[in-house]
């Protein structure tokens, strides 16, 4: 049986791929999977589609709970050997369908006077770039707001992992233009690594309501398949909608948004950085 429904899902992923428009191959689409989550450190061969991968290898490596969502991709990986988006294609489909989803919610209408507000001191090398802050959707996703808010802030301590839970000093270990800047790993700054305030890492929170990729500067937090956030998260440069259901926006640049464009032109469209992006400082805004 188990056979038989990854010889489908082979044949099933390489019709998809097929149909997918160029574009939609690219490591940006790719990267919804886990190339944004911890651990993944996959290529796509452009002539062929198979997976290139110490992805497999490395899954173990992550944060823990990250390798159990990759357990539920690796036996079609191996099956198809071609079209591993379209792979996640399929995985993707059983997330969102198998996730209780809230209603839209518009970046407008997440927005609140009182919602929290934390910043970022962002530093490239040894020089101050500036500051960078961020508004909070606590009435949209109280949980993950909260996790991010005490990690700009430090107060929970030390983690399970034994690094303080926080964000300062923390590097964007991946950027790419017209997409994204990624960051939060504060255990082992190359993206297989993080922790919530929580333990490990806590679910997706989409129940109270979903806000939309729709445009630059929101925050979203990264993962490695359903229910595994982290303290890995994101700020997009570009509308990402391909992301949507996948990852938890969960605020939204309001101030330095010139500091986030001079960050993105650190990074290339591998996602390595000329230079060290990383936070000298951070912290909560309190209301004045």
């Amino acid at each position: 049986m188990l056979l038989s429904k990854l010889c489908y899902g082979a044949a099933k992923a390489q019709r998809l791929t097929s149909t997918l428009p160029s574009t939609c191959r690219s490591h940006r689409s790719f990267s919804s999977q886990n190339m944004l989550g911890a651990g993944c450190r996959s290529k796509i061969d452009g002539s062929t589609g198979r997976v290139l991968s110490r992805y497999l290898s490395s899954a173990s490596s992550g944060a823990d709970g990250a390798s159990k969502s990759r357990d539920l991709t690796m036996p079609l990986v191996f099956a198809a050997g071609t079209g591993a988006v379209a792979l996640y294609a399929l995985y993707s489909e059983g997330y969102v369908g198998g996730t209780k989803l809230g209603p839209t919610v518009t970046v407008e209408d997440a927005s609140s006077p009182e919602n929290p507000r934390v910043f970022f001191d962002i530093d490239v090398g040894t020089r101050s770039l500036g500051r960078i802050e961020m508004e909070l959707f606590a009435q949209v996703c109280p949980k993950t707001v909260e996790n991010f808010r005490c990690l700009c802030t430090g107060e929970k301590g030390i983690g399970r992992s034994g690094a303080p839970l926080y964000f300062k000093d923390c590097k964007f270990h991946r950027i790419i233009p017209s997409f994204m800047c990624q960051g939060g790993d504060f255990t082992r700054g190359d993206g297989t690594g993080g922790e919530s305030i929580y333990g490990a890492t806590f679910a997706d929170e989409f129940e109270l309501g979903v806000v939309k990729h729709s445009q630059p500067l929101l925050l979203s937090m990264a993962n490695a398949g359903r229910n595994t956030n982290g303290s890995q998260f994101f700020i997009t440069t570009a509308a990402t909608p391909h992301l949507d259901g996948k990852h938890v926006v969960f605020g939204k640049v309001v101030a330095g948004q010139d500091i986030v464009k001079k960050m993105e032109r650190c990074g290339n469209d591998a996602g390595y950085t000329i230079a060290r992006v990383s936070i000298g400082d951070c912290g909560e805004i309190k209301p004045s």
